[in-house]
């Protein structure tokens, strides 16, 4: 179920949208954390609820994109 309120807690809690790690780059390892979630929820076996940036309980396209969006970039 979308929720923004949700939505904006979880964007407010990230440091550097696409940053999943935390190491500063929006790079291949943020990258291999959403594609090894891809297409999971909650309950499954394979779910990374960081892996779900924009919150709505699925890893999704929408999730890849922010990633592919900011891939290869520095955080600020």
């Amino acid at each position: 179920i979308y929720d923004p309120t949700r939505l904006i807690l979880r964007l407010q809690s990230i440091a550097c949208l696409g940053d999943l790690i935390g190491d500063g780059l929006v790079d291949f390892q943020d990258l291999n954390l959403v594609l090894s979630s891809f297409n999971t929820m909650p309950g499954d076996a394979t779910f990374n609820p960081n892996a779900d940036i924009d919150g709505d309980g699925v890893v999704g396209f929408t999730d890849l994109n922010i990633i592919l969006a900011a891939f290869n970039t520095a955080c600020r």
